[in-house]
């Protein structure tokens, strides 16, 4: 169900990748908030906030909204929107946490986050690992670039994590550098290992086609 199809041929600057999203986040704030009820909810033990449990619908896009019962929505719950159809997510600033497979099982392919620097480092590389399940390679280099500004809790991990997604793209060099500074991090990172070897591999018969 992707509703995009990423072509790799003349891949954009990040850069430029990264402002799309940026506008495409502004942009967000304006669109309609899905109906408080569309989730099932349960309320922080001080009563202060509320985490989604659920997702009670079947739509391809959902935009979360950033208030529920009154209350800011600052979790979304383990297994949350799993096995929804979704091709689209906009995630709410107010949003601090996400847990493990809120996302899982659907068709991402866009991805969007209100106030792009509000959330954790983790958050962004998962986020971009969503996107590359569905192809969206593209897509998910600025989201891994801005995991590894922030910081990650395995930094390794995420700079391995952005080769593959230029890997995936064919731009090699790039893929070697990432997977490099992986190795710099965590010489024992298997995945590096194996990829970089690859990408070096995919980069001299590339060349060699060349001359």
């Amino acid at each position: 169900m992707k509703s995009l199809i990423l072509q790799n041929k003349h891949p954009m600057n990040p850069k430029l990748i990264l402002a799309i999203l940026l506008l495409k986040a502004t942009v967000s704030a304006w669109a309609q908030y899905n109906p408080e009820s569309d989730f099932t909810v349960a309320r922080s033990s001080d009563g202060r906030s509320i985490t989604i449990t659920g997702y009670t619908v079947i739509r391809q896009a959902v935009n979360i909204p950033p208030t529920i019962q009154g209350l800011p929505v600052t979790v979304i719950g383990d297994e949350a929107f799993r096995l929804k159809q979704l091709t689209s997510v906009t995630i709410p600033n107010s949003v601090i946490t996400i847990e493990d497979r809120a996302f899982s099982r659907n068709q991402l392919t866009d991805i969007i986050i209100e106030h792009f620097n509000t959330l954790a480092g983790d958050l962004y590389d998962n986020l971009g690992i969503e996107l590359q399940k569905r192809g969206g390679h593209l897509k998910a280099i600025p989201l891994h670039q801005k995991a590894i500004e922030l910081t990650t809790s395995f930094p390794a991990k995420s700079h391995n994590n952005l080769g593959y997604a230029y890997f995936n793209l064919n731009d090699f060099d790039n893929a070697i550098l990432c997977y490099d500074k992986a190795l710099q991090i965590d010489p024992c990172l298997t995945n590096s290992i194996n990829f970089r070897k690859k990408a070096y591999d995919k980069k001299m018969e590339t060349d060699s086609q060349k001359n």
